[in-house]
């Protein structure tokens, strides 16, 4: 859903579901209200929401990881991830771990009571971030569902879920573009310098494809984006995380339509029209 361009050229491994249901029934129990903004507490929900409803926890983890501020909550949650699958009879988080987490989501949404902060565990910071969240190997063919490798454990495989094969790749103007807004949304999660040339680079060719000449749909989606990119740069959201969830629903949608065929388009640019015309709730 949300890496299509790691997809395409990666064979990763998935942390398994049952990490994803203890940490989501940790977070679940952690009340809103004691993050210090109003602001703060609509994304802790909205992070909560969104790592219950992964189709894959390694992908959101690899997301927030790149997100400014957000690094140590990411990998405080892989460590939690990790020791959950490798106990087969661990049905909750440890008591370490639940504050070691917690004084993390403090740390990353401000909280009204400040504690004391624990270290990330040693194990995890001792290992680069290239290994907690590898580059790519080599390109391969596989379904679309990226996510962190993690280090193998003694616990039984789960059979991998029957997915689509990947897209090609898409060719002429509106492929271009559709890589053009993936090089960009990367740039953003990693924080490179280039963002800022990408977006201007993605305003122009948003704008050609929103003049008209082109399918009412892309010109659609391309309208409500300019519409946000120049929101989030009036309003100094470059690092906002909600950005970066936005970002991230939005390229999947468009890089399955360029990829399709004309009479086999329908429907498939509808979510991210509708992610970018409804972004300003998610500002409210």
């Amino acid at each position: 859903m949300l890496w299509d361009l790691e997809s395409r050229t990666a064979r990763v491994h998935k942390i398994m579901k049952k990490a994803q249901q203890v940490l989501s029934q940790f977070l679940e129990q952690v009340p809103p209200s004691q993050f210090a903004s109003e602001d703060d507490q609509i994304k802790f929900d909205r992070l909560r929401q969104k790592l219950a409803g992964a189709d894959d926890l390694g992908v959101e983890l690899r997301s927030l990881y790149k997100v400014r501020g957000f690094s140590d909550l990411a990998l405080s949650l892989l460590w939690v991830a990790e020791r959950v699958e490798k106990d087969a009879a661990r049905l909750e988080i440890l008591p370490e771990e639940e504050t070691l987490v917690k004084r993390q989501l403090g740390i990353a949404f401000g909280e009204s009571v400040p504690t004391v902060t624990p270290e990330i565990p040693t194990e995890l910071l001792s290992r680069p971030a290239e290994e907690v969240f590898p580059t790519p190997p080599a390109p391969i063919e596989e379904p679309p569902t990226a996510s962190v490798e993690v280090p193998q454990t003694d616990q039984p495989a789960i059979p991998p879920e029957v997915s689509p094969a990947p897209l090609p790749v898409a060719t002429g103007a509106e492929g271009e573009f559709a890589a053009l807004v993936e090089k960009f949304v990367e740039a953003m999660q990693g924080g490179d310098d280039t963002r800022n040339d990408l977006m201007n680079q993605v305003r122009q060719q948003a704008e050609g494809f929103a003049g008209g000449g082109s399918p009412e749909m892309l010109q659609q989606y391309c309208r409500h984006l300019l519409e946000f990119l120049s929101y989030v740069e009036e309003n100094q959201f470059m690092d906002d995380v909600r950005v970066m969830n936005i970002l991230s629903n939005i390229t999947s949608p468009l890089s399955q339509w360029a990829a399709a065929a004309p009479d086999q388009r329908s429907g498939l640019l509808d979510e991210g029209v509708a992610t970018l015309m409804d972004f300003k709730s998610l500002f409210e």
